[in-house]
């Protein structure tokens, strides 16, 4: 079970997340029959160890509470005028279906999907032999976590069998970008990746780089969106990769029709081999046309992409 830390706010803002700009209805909400909840997660997939969910108002006099709670247990009672809650100490890639439960004389309930972005690794890892002593010299992009959250970077070597990695060193300056490994043998081929961890104890790894060969493969993502739900859509996808070979997979999101996704916004990034869908509630709002393509990342590096999909949110 998740472990939550709840913070009860009036309002909230949020820094250095640049967030998608859409005009919502504004929805007049002047009775109980017209009342929507519309649960929204401002920040969801932001950061790694937070989220903040916003509702809005229930103002009729049969009011009692609010209740948020996870499928198995409530997580906290909200009796005040509130509409924020700030919700800490979230595990780094969890993903998690959450409800408000909006209680009166009848209850009302909506639900959302909230989720914590991975560790920000390293990127752009790449390993080089030199053919004249042998040494095998790795360069990368150093990782983009937040500077005051970052602890360390460990190197792994593997022989042959890439199930056998063996730590071979500690970095603790974050933009450290290369290393050179002497301890190698002439002619003989290893893998290497790079873990990135933070002063929490959360860790993240690089793909696997050969120092020999270039691994390039070809692989398939489809994707595909709805559209029969106020103010989010659901996506799912599948593919060819199996769990050994899975990096990534990154969703990308614009509601510019003419715009490649890709050059937009990086809604979520998916670590979990076995997670095939995503609900996307962040700032959707109603009515709006939102078009997706999903960037697929096997262990090497290789990169292939789906065809681009649309989804809109009923208005």
């Amino acid at each position: 079970m998740l472990k939550y830390s709840i913070l009860f706010l009036l309002f909230y803002s949020c820094e250095n997340v640049t967030a998608p700009k859409i005009e919502q209805d504004s929805g007049g909400y002047e009775s109980q029959n017209q009342y929507l909840i519309n649960l929204e997660g401002l920040n969801t997939g932001n950061y790694f160890d937070v989220c903040t969910l916003k509702w809005t108002q229930y103002s009729n006099e049969d009011f009692q509470s609010y209740r948020l709670r996870n499928k198995d247990e409530i997580i906290a009672n909200i009796n005040q005028a509130q509409d924020t809650v700030f919700i800490r100490e979230l595990t780094p890639g969890m993903f998690e279906k959450l409800y408000v439960d909006v209680i009166s004389e009848t209850t009302m309930t909506d639900s959302i999907e909230i989720y914590a972005r991975p560790i920000k690794s390293i990127t752009n890892l790449s390993a080089v032999a030199n053919a004249e002593n042998w040494f095998s010299t790795l360069n990368w992009i150093p990782s983009e976590e937040i500077s005051t959250k970052f602890d360390k970077y460990s190197i792994y070597r593997s022989e042959i069998n890439m199930d056998n990695f063996i730590l071979i060193d500690e970095i603790t300056s974050q933009l450290d970008s290369s290393y050179i490994d002497e301890i190698t043998t002439w002619g003989y081929e290893y893998y290497y990746k790079i873990e990135t961890h933070t002063s929490e104890g959360y860790s993240r790894f690089s793909i696997v780089q050969s120092n020999i060969t270039n691994n390039i493969e070809t692989n398939d993502i489809n994707v595909s969106a709805t559209n029969n739900q106020h103010n989010k859509i659901n996506l799912s996808w599948e593919h060819d990769l199996n769990n050994q070979t899975f990096y990534a997979i990154e969703i990308w999101r614009t509601n510019n029709q003419s715009s490649d996704p890709i050059n937009d916004y990086l809604l979520a990034t998916i670590t979990d081999y076995n997670q095939s869908m995503l609900e996307d509630s962040y700032v959707i709002g109603n009515g709006i046309s939102w078009f997706y393509k999903l960037k697929l990342i096997d262990q090497f590096g290789n990169i292939n992409y789906s065809s681009i999909v649309s989804g809109n949110a009923l208005p």
